[in-house]
C-alpha cells in the first residue's frame, strides 16, 4: 500500500503525457528558466557581440555620406641672406576640405547588404544559444526531480525492509524462520541502503549542476508542466524546423553575406567618381603681411586598369567562399532534418517505455501482493518476498526515469525544431530586444556612448 501511495505522488510530480495542453509552468521551473535567460554569461557575451555587429550598418552607410576635414598648420621660418639680411616669417593656414563619393562601383550598397546579413546571422546565433541554454535548464530541472523521486522511493523501501528485517529476526527468535531467512533480509536491507546512498549522491550532483547552470539553488521544485505543443507528425516537425531553426537561419544569412562579398570585390574593378571641395585661408607674417583665401571644387574619376591580378584574385576568392557557404547551408539543412527525426524517434521511444513501465509496475504490485499472501501461509520464502519487492522498486525507478526522459525528449524536439526560445515558451520576463541598439546606432552620426 505504501508503494502505491508513493507511486501516485510520483505520477503527480512527473506526469507529462498530455501533448496539447496550455503551456503552464510550475513556479520554480519558470524562475530557473528566467534566471538562466537573464544571467547566463554566454548570452550576455553574445548580446554584446551583436551590438558590436550592429555598428557595421552605420559604417557601411558612411559610404554614401561626405567626409569633412579641418586642418591647420603653423611654422616659423628664418631666412638669412647676404644682401637682404635676416628675415623671419610665421606662415599659418586653415583649410576645410569636403569629399563626397558619387559612385563607388556598388561597394556601399553591397556592404550594407553584407552588414544586414551579418546582423541577422548574429541574432540567429544568439537565439540558438538561448534555446540550448534553456534546454540545459529543463534537463537539469528534470534530473533533480527524477533523482529526488528515486531517493524517496529508496527511503520508503529502506524503511519497509528495516521493519521486515526486524520482523524476520523476531520470527527467528520464536523458531518460525531460519537463520538463512534473517541473513537474506539483512543482506537485502544493506543493498537498499547502498542504493539509497548512491541515489543521494546523484541528487547532490544534480543540485550542484543546477546551481552552475541557473545561478540559483534547487529549492522546492514544483511539478513540471504538461508537454505543450508537439507536432502531429515527423514531417510537420521537419517543415517547422526548416522555417524556424536558428542554425539554418544563420547559415542562410552567412551565405547571403558571402554573395554580397562577391559584389564588393567586383566593385574594386569598377570606376569611382568623387567630388571634392576645399576652402583654405593662409596668413604670412613677413614684412609685408598678407592673407590669401583659396576655394576649390573638383571632380575626380578613378579607373582601375591593372593591379597585378589582385582584384581578379579577390573576386575569385569571394566566389569560392560563397560556394563553400552554399554547401554549408545544404549540410546544415540535412543536419537539421536528421536532428528532428532523431528527436522525434527518441520522444516516441520514451512514450512507449512509459506505457511498458506502467504495465510492469502494475504487474509487480500484483505479484508482490500474491507473494506476500503465499508467504503468510508458508508457500513462499522470505527470499521470494524480497525479490518481489526489489522487482517492484526497480519497476518504479524505471518508470520515474522514463517520465523524465519523455519530458526532456519533448523539449529536445522543440530545440531541434527551433521553438524553445524565451519568447516561444512565454517566459514571464522582459525579452532582450536586438532592435533597440540597432535602431539607436543605425543613423547615429556623433557620440561614442553605448548601451548594455
Amino acid at each position: 500500500m505504501i508503494f502505491r501511495i508513493k507511486l501516485l505522488v510520483i505520477f503527480i510530480l512527473l506526469s507529462s503525457t498530455t501533448f496539447y495542453v496550455k503551456n503552464i509552468y510550475g513556479q520554480s521551473l519558470e524562475e530557473s528558466l528566467v534566471a538562466a535567460y537573464k544571467n547566463n554569461p554566454l548570452l550576455k557575451s553574445q548580446r554584446a557581440s551583436l551590438r558590436a555587429t550592429d555598428e557595421q550598418i552605420p559604417q557601411a552607410l558612411s559610404g554614401f555620406r561626405p567626409s569633412l576635414t579641418l586642418s591647420t598648420s603653423a611654422s616659423v621660418n628664418h631666412v638669412q641672406g647676404k644682401s637682404t639680411g635676416s628675415t623671419d616669417t610665421k606662415p599659418r593656414s586653415l583649410s576645410l576640405s569636403l569629399s563626397q563619393p558619387l559612385y563607388r562601383g556598388g561597394r556601399t550598397t553591397n556592404t550594407i547588404k553584407q552588414a544586414e546579413a551579418n546582423i541577422i546571422a548574429a541574432r540567429a546565433r544568439i537565439n540558438q544559444s538561448e534555446q540550448s541554454i534553456l534546454q540545459s535548464v529543463i534537463r537539469i530541472y528534470m534530473d533533480v526531480l527524477r533523482d529526488t523521486a528515486v531517493v524517496e522511493l529508496n527511503l520508503s523501501n529502506e524503511e519497509r525492509l528495516k521493519k521486515q528485517a526486524q520482523a524476520t529476526r523476531d520470527r527467528f527468535d520464536v523458531g518460525e524462520v531460519t537463520r538463512t531467512d534473517v541473513a537474506q533480509a539483512e543482506a537485502r536491507l544493506s543493498r537498499v541502503i547502498s542504493e539509497r546512498v548512491a541515489a543521494e549522491g546523484s541528487l547532490g550532483v544534480s543540485k550542484a549542476t543546477f546551481i552552475r547552470i541557473t545561478g540559483i539553488e534547487a529549492k522546492s521544485l514544483t511539478r513540471v508542466p504538461p508537454i505543450s505543443f508537439i507536432p502531429s507528425s515527423v514531417d510537420e516537425a521537419i517543415s517547422l524546423a526548416l522555417e524556424k531553426n536558428p542554425a539554418l537561419i544563420q547559415a542562410l544569412s552567412v551565405q547571403r553575406a558571402a554573395i554580397a562579398s562577391i559584389e564588393i570585390a567586383k566593385s574594386s574593378m569598377r570606376p569611382t567618381v568623387t567630388i571634392n571641395g576645399s576652402l583654405t585661408t593662409a596668413y604670412d607674417s613677413s614684412s609685408f603681411n598678407y592673407i590669401t583665401e583659396t576655394a576649390q571644387v573638383s571632380t575626380s574619376l578613378s579607373v582601375p586598369i591593372f593591379q597585378g591580378g589582385t582584384l581578379s584574385s579577390q573576386v575569385r576568392q569571394a566566389k569560392q567562399l560563397a560556394s563553400q557557404r552554399k554547401l554549408e547551408l545544404e549540410q546544415q539543412r540535412q543536419t537539421i532534418i536528421e536532428g528532428v527525426t532523431s528527436a522525434w524517434t527518441a520522444l516516441q521511444s520514451a512514450s512507449d517505455r512509459i506505457r511498458s513501465n506502467i504495465v510492469q509496475v502494475e504487474a509487480a504490485e500484483i505479484a508482490l501482493d500474491g507473494v506476500i499472501q503465499e508467504a503468510e501461509v508458508g508457500a513462499r520464502t522470505t527470499l521470494d518476498v524480497l525479490d518481489a519487492e526489489q522487482e517492484l522498486l526497480d519497476a518504479q525507478v524505471a518508470l520515474v526515469r522514463a517520465e523524465r526522459d519523455e519530458f526532456v525528449a519533448a523539449f529536445d524536439l522543440r530545440l531541434a525544431i527551433g521553438t524553445l526560445s524565451a519568447e516561444e515558451l512565454g517566459l514571464p520576463t522582459t525579452l532582450y530586444d536586438p532592435n533597440k541598439n540597432y535602431n539607436l546606432v543605425k543613423n547615429k552620426l556623433f557620440g561614442v556612448e553605448i548601451i548594455e
